[in-house]
Protein backbone atom coordinates (compact mmCIF):
# COMPACT_ATOMS: atom_id res chain seq x y z
CA UNK A 1 0.00 0.00 0.00
CA UNK A 2 1.34 3.40 -0.93
CA UNK A 3 1.46 5.59 1.88
CA UNK A 4 1.11 8.93 -0.41
CA UNK A 5 -1.81 9.40 -2.30
CA UNK A 6 -1.72 9.47 -6.09
CA UNK A 7 -4.16 12.62 -5.97
CA UNK A 8 -5.95 14.85 -3.88
CA UNK A 9 -9.05 14.53 -2.03
CA UNK A 10 -11.44 17.11 -3.81
CA UNK A 11 -12.96 17.23 -0.35
CA UNK A 12 -9.61 18.55 0.99
CA UNK A 13 -8.13 22.00 0.41
CA UNK A 14 -4.46 20.85 0.82
CA UNK A 15 -1.86 19.64 -1.15
CA UNK A 16 -1.36 15.73 -3.05
CA UNK A 17 1.40 15.19 -0.29
CA UNK A 18 -0.31 15.31 2.34
CA UNK A 19 -0.44 11.48 4.10
CA UNK A 20 -3.62 9.81 4.90
CA UNK A 21 -5.41 12.80 5.48
CA UNK A 22 -8.93 12.28 7.16
CA UNK A 23 -12.07 13.03 4.42
CA UNK A 24 -15.06 14.70 5.29
CA UNK A 25 -18.64 13.09 5.51
CA UNK A 26 -19.93 13.47 2.33
CA UNK A 27 -21.62 16.72 1.85
CA UNK A 28 -19.65 18.38 4.88
CA UNK A 29 -18.15 22.09 4.48
CA UNK A 30 -14.29 22.13 3.20
CA UNK A 31 -11.67 22.51 5.09
CA UNK A 32 -8.19 23.39 5.92
CA UNK A 33 -6.10 21.35 8.30
CA UNK A 34 -4.30 24.22 9.12
CA UNK A 35 -6.84 26.11 10.72
CA UNK A 36 -7.54 23.39 13.30
CA UNK A 37 -5.84 24.35 16.81
CA UNK A 38 -2.16 22.73 16.83
CA UNK A 39 -0.26 23.62 19.60
CA UNK A 40 3.00 25.14 19.43
CA UNK A 41 6.05 25.18 21.48
CA UNK A 42 6.14 27.81 24.08
CA UNK A 43 9.43 29.84 25.00
CA UNK A 44 9.29 30.40 28.74
CA UNK A 45 12.66 31.01 29.44
CA UNK A 46 15.83 32.92 27.73
CA UNK A 47 18.98 33.55 29.80
CA UNK A 48 20.40 37.24 29.37
CA UNK A 49 23.57 37.12 29.03
CA UNK A 50 24.46 40.94 28.07
CA UNK A 51 26.44 41.36 31.38
CA UNK A 52 27.82 37.59 31.58
CA UNK A 53 31.48 37.87 30.18
CA UNK A 54 31.88 33.92 30.66
CA UNK A 55 29.49 33.76 27.26
CA UNK A 56 32.03 35.58 25.24
CA UNK A 57 32.71 32.34 22.98
CA UNK A 58 30.46 29.13 22.64
CA UNK A 59 31.25 25.73 21.87
CA UNK A 60 27.40 24.02 20.76
CA UNK A 61 27.48 20.41 20.93
CA UNK A 62 24.93 17.27 20.66
CA UNK A 63 24.44 15.59 23.91
CA UNK A 64 26.07 12.26 22.65
CA UNK A 65 29.36 14.25 22.84
CA UNK A 66 28.40 14.97 26.24
CA UNK A 67 31.04 12.49 27.90
CA UNK A 68 33.99 13.81 25.83
CA UNK A 69 33.74 17.66 26.34
CA UNK A 70 31.84 17.48 29.47
CA UNK A 71 32.39 15.96 33.23
CA UNK A 72 29.66 13.62 34.34
CA UNK A 73 27.06 14.51 36.42
CA UNK A 74 25.47 11.81 39.30
CA UNK A 75 22.34 10.75 38.72
CA UNK A 76 20.92 12.07 42.10
CA UNK A 77 21.99 15.51 41.10
CA UNK A 78 19.63 15.60 38.19
CA UNK A 79 17.48 17.92 39.03
CA UNK A 80 19.69 20.16 41.36
CA UNK A 81 21.20 23.60 40.96
CA UNK A 82 25.11 22.61 39.75
CA UNK A 83 27.29 25.69 40.03
CA UNK A 84 28.70 26.50 36.37
CA UNK A 85 25.86 25.20 34.93
CA UNK A 86 23.06 27.38 33.52
CA UNK A 87 20.01 27.16 31.87
CA UNK A 88 20.03 29.02 28.74
CA UNK A 89 16.40 28.31 27.15
CA UNK A 90 13.24 26.54 28.37
CA UNK A 91 10.51 25.40 26.20
CA UNK A 92 7.40 24.28 27.18
CA UNK A 93 6.08 21.35 24.60
CA UNK A 94 2.89 18.82 24.73
CA UNK A 95 3.08 19.41 28.91
CA UNK A 96 6.50 18.98 29.10
CA UNK A 97 9.65 21.32 29.40
CA UNK A 98 12.73 20.87 27.68
CA UNK A 99 15.77 23.05 27.94
CA UNK A 100 19.41 23.40 26.86
CA UNK A 101 22.02 24.57 29.71
CA UNK A 102 25.47 25.93 29.18
CA UNK A 103 28.44 24.48 31.17
CA UNK A 104 31.41 26.45 32.64
CA UNK A 105 35.25 26.01 32.38
CA UNK A 106 34.77 24.10 35.91
CA UNK A 107 32.11 21.02 34.39
CA UNK A 108 34.51 21.26 31.50
CA UNK A 109 36.98 18.10 30.67
CA UNK A 110 37.70 20.23 27.31
CA UNK A 111 40.24 22.85 28.60
CA UNK A 112 38.23 26.08 27.55
CA UNK A 113 38.98 29.61 29.35
CA UNK A 114 37.08 31.17 31.47
CA UNK A 115 35.02 33.37 29.12
CA UNK A 116 34.09 30.26 27.59
CA UNK A 117 30.93 28.14 27.62
CA UNK A 118 29.79 24.25 26.12
CA UNK A 119 26.24 24.31 25.39
CA UNK A 120 24.69 20.67 24.96
CA UNK A 121 21.77 20.26 22.73
CA UNK A 122 19.87 16.96 23.06
CA UNK A 123 19.25 15.90 18.98
CA UNK A 124 16.34 13.53 20.38
CA UNK A 125 14.06 16.30 21.64
CA UNK A 126 11.19 16.57 19.10
CA UNK A 127 12.21 18.61 16.02
CA UNK A 128 9.47 21.52 16.68
CA UNK A 129 11.37 21.93 19.63
CA UNK A 130 14.82 21.54 18.51
CA UNK A 131 14.03 24.07 15.61
CA UNK A 132 12.70 26.88 18.49
CA UNK A 133 15.51 26.15 20.72
CA UNK A 134 18.05 26.88 17.84
CA UNK A 135 16.52 30.36 16.72
CA UNK A 136 16.34 31.70 20.02
CA UNK A 137 20.36 30.61 20.73
CA UNK A 138 20.87 31.96 17.35
CA UNK A 139 19.43 35.18 18.46
CA UNK A 140 21.79 35.13 21.77
CA UNK A 141 24.63 34.60 19.41
CA UNK A 142 23.86 36.85 16.75
CA UNK A 143 22.81 39.75 19.18
CA UNK A 144 25.53 42.65 19.05
CA UNK A 145 24.94 43.99 23.11
CA UNK A 146 25.38 39.92 24.05
CA UNK A 147 29.34 40.57 22.86
CA UNK A 148 29.53 36.87 21.55
CA UNK A 149 32.84 36.92 19.90
CA UNK A 150 32.95 33.41 19.05
CA UNK A 151 30.71 30.03 18.29
CA UNK A 152 31.73 26.96 16.89
CA UNK A 153 28.89 24.22 16.38
CA UNK A 154 29.69 21.00 16.11
CA UNK A 155 27.75 18.16 15.03
CA UNK A 156 27.88 14.65 13.15
CA UNK A 157 26.15 13.53 9.88
CA UNK A 158 26.22 10.22 8.28
CA UNK A 159 25.73 11.57 4.98
CA UNK A 160 29.40 13.11 4.33
CA UNK A 161 31.96 11.18 3.21
CA UNK A 162 34.71 13.00 5.72
CA UNK A 163 34.56 15.67 8.61
CA UNK A 164 33.83 19.25 7.37
CA UNK A 165 35.00 22.28 8.65
CA UNK A 166 34.70 26.38 7.86
CA UNK A 167 33.81 29.46 8.75
CA UNK A 168 30.37 31.54 7.83
CA UNK A 169 30.43 33.63 4.64
CA UNK A 170 32.93 31.02 3.77
CA UNK A 171 31.83 29.14 0.71
CA UNK A 172 31.23 25.07 1.43
CA UNK A 173 30.21 23.10 -1.45
CA UNK A 174 29.14 19.57 -0.77
CA UNK A 175 29.72 17.12 -2.37
CA UNK A 176 26.78 15.43 -4.56
CA UNK A 177 24.18 13.38 -1.80
CA UNK A 178 26.23 15.35 0.68
CA UNK A 179 24.10 17.12 2.89
CA UNK A 180 23.58 17.85 6.88
CA UNK A 181 20.28 17.63 9.51
CA UNK A 182 19.14 18.37 12.92
CA UNK A 183 20.03 21.49 14.43
CA UNK A 184 23.31 21.61 12.51
CA UNK A 185 20.83 22.78 9.56
CA UNK A 186 18.67 25.33 11.47
CA UNK A 187 22.38 26.96 12.51
CA UNK A 188 23.04 26.78 8.72
CA UNK A 189 19.87 28.59 7.44
CA UNK A 190 20.41 31.68 9.57
CA UNK A 191 22.18 34.30 7.59
CA UNK A 192 22.41 36.61 10.33
CA UNK A 193 24.95 34.66 11.85
CA UNK A 194 28.34 35.80 12.12
CA UNK A 195 31.94 34.97 13.71
CA UNK A 196 30.41 31.35 13.32
CA UNK A 197 32.30 27.87 12.70
CA UNK A 198 30.71 24.92 11.94
CA UNK A 199 32.41 21.23 12.59
CA UNK A 200 31.13 18.15 11.01
CA UNK A 201 31.85 15.17 12.31
CA UNK A 202 31.43 12.42 9.77
CA UNK A 203 29.98 9.30 11.47
CA UNK A 204 28.64 5.99 10.18
CA UNK A 205 25.09 4.65 11.42
CA UNK A 206 21.45 5.86 11.91
CA UNK A 207 20.92 9.32 13.75
CA UNK A 208 20.30 7.88 16.81
CA UNK A 209 23.46 5.65 16.77
CA UNK A 210 25.96 6.53 15.01
CA UNK A 211 29.45 5.24 15.31
CA UNK A 212 32.66 7.86 14.89
CA UNK A 213 35.96 6.60 13.57
CA UNK A 214 39.24 7.62 15.88
CA UNK A 215 40.47 10.09 13.28
CA UNK A 216 37.39 12.00 13.21
CA UNK A 217 37.81 12.15 16.67
CA UNK A 218 41.27 13.26 16.67
CA UNK A 219 40.81 15.77 14.14
CA UNK A 220 37.78 17.32 16.23
CA UNK A 221 40.23 17.71 18.92
CA UNK A 222 43.11 19.35 16.45
CA UNK A 223 40.38 21.46 15.20
CA UNK A 224 39.49 22.99 18.25
CA UNK A 225 43.01 23.42 20.12
CA UNK A 226 43.78 25.88 17.07
CA UNK A 227 40.51 27.46 16.68
CA UNK A 228 39.93 27.99 20.18
CA UNK A 229 43.78 28.82 20.71
CA UNK A 230 43.38 26.47 23.93
CA UNK A 231 46.83 25.60 25.81
CA UNK A 232 48.55 22.84 24.10
CA UNK A 233 49.54 20.81 27.05
CA UNK A 234 46.03 20.72 28.37
CA UNK A 235 44.87 20.34 25.02
CA UNK A 236 46.93 16.88 24.78
CA UNK A 237 46.47 15.06 27.65
CA UNK A 238 42.32 15.87 26.46
CA UNK A 239 42.87 14.62 23.13
CA UNK A 240 44.72 11.62 24.54
CA UNK A 241 41.96 10.82 27.52
CA UNK A 242 39.46 11.49 24.73
CA UNK A 243 40.95 8.76 22.09
CA UNK A 244 41.47 6.48 25.47
CA UNK A 245 37.48 6.45 26.34
CA UNK A 246 36.09 6.29 22.47
CA UNK A 247 38.17 3.57 22.08
CA UNK A 248 36.40 1.62 25.27
CA UNK A 249 33.38 3.25 24.10
CA UNK A 250 33.89 1.16 20.60
CA UNK A 251 33.04 4.42 18.90
CA UNK A 252 29.33 4.92 19.76
CA UNK A 253 28.36 8.19 20.80
CA UNK A 254 26.42 8.67 23.88
CA UNK A 255 23.21 8.74 25.07
CA UNK A 256 23.47 10.16 28.32
CA UNK A 257 23.98 12.94 30.57
CA UNK A 258 24.27 11.50 34.11
CA UNK A 259 25.97 8.56 35.50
Amino acid sequence: MSIFKETADENLIQGRHILDSEVPAEGSLLRNPLDESIEFPKVTYLKDISSDETFKKIVVIPVRLFKLFLKSIPAYKANEKIEGIDDVVRVDYQDKTYKVQAYSRRNSKLPIKNKTKVIVIDETMPAIVVNYITHELSKIIADDKNGVIKTMVIGTSNDVSKGLHWKSGASKNFKDGEFVSTYLANFLTYRSLSKIEFLVVASEGPLLLPKVSTDEISEMCDILTTSFKLDDDKSRQWKDETLKMWDIMGGELVRSLYI
